[in-house]
């Protein structure tokens, strides 16, 4: 009888377990942009594969207000987003946060962005001919 209960409990432990985890994934996939909001997991090479996060941590953002265009912020600006024409990120507040962290280089980029693609829940943002991209997470909050 003993036995019994402990493979009774153990087999609920394991079925819990394995449900717990179906909710817990990395990651959902937004099945559209709108209203949805990225965040900046940082540069990638394509060779390498290496992700070189920029600080601040959490500073650059933004969140689709439809299909095709967003709003979002750096460190201290105001960014608009439209996915129709490269390259595609506009700054549109000139507050000076390119002292705050990787601002400055993250200013660089954007202004040589030559194509994107969404892949799941991955928005690359592509420069020197495909040899990097900044690499966008899709985030719950």
């Amino acid at each position: 009888m003993k036995t019994k209960i402990i493979l009774w409990i153990s087999s609920l432990l394991l079925l819990t377990a394995g449900a717990g985890c179906e909710k817990n994934k990395d990651y959902e996939v937004p099945t559209q942009l709108t209203g949805t909001r990225w965040d900046l997991a940082g540069i990638v090479d394509t060779k390498t594969g290496k992700i070189t996060p920029l600080a601040p941590k959490g500073s650059y953002w933004f969140k689709f207000i439809s299909e095709t265009k967003a709003r979002g912020g750096s460190v201290l600006n105001i960014m608009a987003i439209d996915l129709t024409s490269p390259p595609f990120f506009n700054i549109e507040t000139e507050i000076g946060d390119s002292h705050n962290g990787d601002a400055a280089l993250f200013y660089r980029i954007i202004r040589k962005l030559e194509s994107y693609t969404w892949e799941k829940n991955e928005l690359k943002f592509f420069y020197d001919n495909k040899q990097y991209y900044l690499l966008y997470k899709y985030s719950k909050s």
